[in-house]
């Protein structure tokens, strides 16, 4: 294949017995090794490009998901308050309020992890909402409510008068345990790596 003057020069490291069988394989077809490589490659690119793993959910929200796999911090917001909003109008004992439950904090999590305080405070109203999923499973229930607790703490100490307010309004009416379990996560996010509680 002739020079384009588009064509970049692209170095990379390989293992010589592929170097060697990519070699052989270009003069039996009668093509250049960079052609061999550049075919490879588009090959790749091809099928991961063409690939819809979310497509059964149609092209909106499968390209929700594919802009905020990608990095897009507004497309992962989006999946968050959905999932969020659709889990407020399901009935908290099917099947589907526990997967929106699932997907809202996981998305939560994510949000939260880039360090934003209002995503941090609204992953913990999100593990308020998605308790109301497992009141037949009161360990399970009692240990969200303290991560959530651990997390409006957090946020407290560092001046969020409307975390320490939620945080107290949870306290008061859930077991003392809940605070025991919440101390411990407290002291968990300190250490490099968690306990089990």
């Amino acid at each position: 294949m002739p020079k384009s003057p588009n064509d970049t020069p692209a170095m990379f490291r390989a293992p010589s017995d592929l170097v060697a069988r990519a070699k052989a394989h270009a003069k039996r077809e009668g093509i250049s090794l960079s052609a061999l490589f550049r075919a490879g490659i588009e090959n790749i690119l091809a099928r991961a490009e063409s690939l819809r793993p979310n497509g059964a959910l149609g092209t909106f929200l499968s390209g929700k998901f594919e802009s905020a796999a990608k990095g897009d911090t507004e497309s992962l917001r989006w999946l968050f308050d959905n999932r969020v909003s659709a889990l407020q109008a399901a009935d908290p004992k099917t099947i589907s309020a526990v997967m929106l439950a699932s997907e809202a904090l996981v998305f939560g999590r994510l949000l939260a992890s880039r360090g934003d305080e209002r995503d941090t405070r609204r992953l913990a109203g999100a593990m308020v909402q998605a308790s109301t999923c497992f009141r037949e499973m009161p360990r399970l229930r009692e240990g969200m409510l303290a991560e959530a607790v651990s997390i409006l703490e957090q946020l407290a100490e560092g001046g969020d008068e409307l975390a320490s307010l939620a945080s107290q309004t949870l306290i008061g009416r859930e077991p003392e345990s809940l605070v025991r379990t919440a101390r411990a996560y407290r002291n968990n996010a300190k250490k490099t790596v968690p306990e089990d509680v």
